[in-house]
């Protein structure tokens, strides 16, 4: 789902593994509504079409009881609260709810027997404002560490962030500036592979410290996929 490839480039690639390539090229930011009508014998995936954030509820509804699951059309960006209240027979995905960036924490308050607070606790709708107002909750401090909303002088006050190691995949983290405190911990480098700040040059130039290669390929830093897939 590389948002740099075009559907052309996309189609070349799919000829030479069609069943993961279909999936991942419905999901793709760069095919719009108009591209898969234009290319109806493609075998575009409905799943990875309601995923994608170009697709609306209403280019998604008609097809909504073919899908194999509802989880990414729940995570969608276009599905507002709205959306979900008055189309409860969708059967709407508790994991896929709870990520979606709509979802606020009145929302949580009044349904949290459904959804999952680790995830919402990292979702981007979430504020430092709703933590600390909300601290009857029991808030997870692993998906608070992937929080974008924290900040360094935040993490630092709080015992569940300021030695959690998932806040190094957090893009509040400059990587660039503390790596080499972790450069042989695979397993600590496994977060610090995923942070998004980190520039390929910066990789070039540590080659000798424990990437974790399978997670630099899908951080969505500028061409890190295609220059390590040569």
């Amino acid at each position: 789902a590389n948002p740099n490839i075009t559907f052309d480039q996309m189609n070349s690639y799919f000829k030479m593994s069609p069943v993961i390539g279909s999936y991942n090229m419905s999901m793709n930011p760069n095919i719009t509504p108009d591209i898969v009508k234009s290319n109806p014998r493609f075998p575009w995936v409905k799943t990875g079409l309601c995923g994608n954030p170009n697709f609306t509820w209403n280019d998604c509804k008609d097809f909504i009881g073919s899908l194999r699951n509802t989880y990414n059309i729940s995570r969608n960006p276009n599905i507002t609260i709205d959306i979900v209240q008055r189309n409860k027979h969708v059967g709407w995905d508790s994991v896929g709810l709870s990520q979606n960036p709509n979802i606020n924490i009145k929302y949580y308050r009044t349904n949290k027997k459904f959804l999952h607070m680790n995830h919402i606790s990292a979702n981007k709708n979430i504020t430092i404002n709703d933590i600390e107002k909300n601290l009857d909750l029991k808030w997870d401090w692993d998906g608070v560490a992937l929080n974008p909303n924290i900040t360094q002088d935040y993490a630092s006050t709080k015992k569940g962030l300021s030695y959690n190691v998932n806040i190094l995949a957090n893009p509040i983290i400059n990587i660039e500036k503390v790596g080499s405190r972790f450069n042989k911990n695979r397993e600590v480098m496994k977060y610090v592979s995923q942070n998004p700040n980190i520039s390929y040059k910066f990789i070039e130039d540590h080659l000798d410290y424990a990437w974790d290669w399978d997670e630099v390929l899908r951080n969505p830093m500028t061409n890190a996929y295609e220059k390590y897939m040569e």
